[in-house]
């Protein structure tokens, strides 16, 4: 009954907008409207993930992340912004950046490019910090994207990966510290930036013409997938209550098993251990859990990476970090 008066409200204002201010309070109106379906039962104990997040509830991550959006409200929302002619052209303290956040956590879950430009800045400090967050073997963060990854990727890639693995390797290296509030928000700044930019790498098809010469497409599209997977669970921390990660591990299984030919597979690349690794976490307790089980069964024993040991080294050097992984790797692994 109140979200039907406050509709009918809504209709009236929209057909009577006289100012800024006006246009500011029927957008923060409609963003509630948006955003306002949380099921009490999306904050108990259900659907779990075998993957633990470095900041699991940074920015009411916990709260804010299992809130369903009604498609109806967001769309008239983003027609609304764009009245205003953008997120910038909005006054009211707080707006803009709580729009580009719901729009940043709906586009990770539905593996879709953000609807606005990236409202965020990456801090200096951790992308400086890259060359000193060795791994076990001592290699830097995201080193196989370049070196291991497929045929190649292009550049912009590149960058957007690496800089993701450095954030990743950053945050681990804080996972289950006290942070000073300061040290969170630009934390928080950085995740949300360089989550923007992941999701906003183009599908191969959308690459220009000098970025595909020399680029596997199948490589490229199991690199921007997995690692949103990734990303989404570990990075961002989005909670799996909307089952996002069922969605995206059965996109990951079809991207796979239709592209057999694929030099990632036959070769049973270091990219594809990686993707199945990443993929059989999200797919726990689904009905493809069984199909990535089997095919990382058949490709560690074709490369005779007969330890969890051994594998490990392989998939540090993509994205994945022990602290968030190690409880899901020993369960994927008992289970080889």
């Amino acid at each position: 009954m109140h979200k039907a008066a406050a509709i009918g409200l809504l209709k009236d204002q929209l057909e009577h907008l006289s100012s800024d201010e006006d246009l500011d309070a029927a957008v923060l109106t409609v963003l509630a409207l948006a955003r306002n379906e949380l099921d009490q039962g999306s904050m108990r104990v259900g659907v779990v993930l075998q993957f633990e997040p470095h900041l699991p509830t940074a920015s009411w991550m916990n709260v804010y992340g299992r809130v369903e959006p009604v498609e109806t409200h967001a769309r008239a929302m983003l027609l609304l912004v764009e009245r205003a002619g953008g997120l910038p052209n909005l006054k009211l303290p707080g707006l803009a950046a709580t729009i580009a956040y719901a729009d940043l956590l709906d586009a990770s879950a539905t593996y879709r490019k953000p609807a606005f430009a990236c409202w965020w800045e990456m801090d200096k400090t951790i992308v400086h910090a890259h060359s000193g967050l060795r791994s076990g073997a001592g290699n830097a963060p995201g080193r196989a994207f370049f070196t291991k990854g497929t045929r190649g990727l292009p550049g912009s890639a590149i960058s957007v990966l690496v800089c993701l693995a450095t954030v990743d390797r950053y945050m681990a290296a804080r996972h289950n510290k006290a942070l000073e509030k300061e040290e969170e928000n630009l934390l928080v700044m950085s995740r949300n930036t360089i989550q923007h930019r992941l999701l906003s790498l183009p599908s191969f098809e959308d690459l220009s013409e000098s970025e595909t010469e020399g680029t596997d497409p199948v490589g490229y599209e199991i690199c921007r997938l997995t690692a949103v997977i990734y990303s989404n669970a570990v990075i961002l921390g989005l909670p799996p209550h909307t089952r996002w990660h069922e969605v995206l591990a059965k996109r990951l299984r079809a991207l796979l098993e239709s592209n057999q030919s694929s030099s990632v597979v036959v070769e049973v690349s270091d990219l594809l251990i990686w993707a199945l690794c990443v993929g059989g976490l999200a797919a726990w307790r689904t009905p493809e859990r069984e199909f990535f089980e089997s095919a990382l069964r058949n490709a560690t024993r074709k490369r005779k990476l007969l330890t969890w040991v051994k594998v490990e080294r392989v998939v540090e050097d993509f994205l994945w970090s022990q602290s968030a992984c190690k409880h899901g790797a020993a369960m994927i692994w008992l289970s080889l």
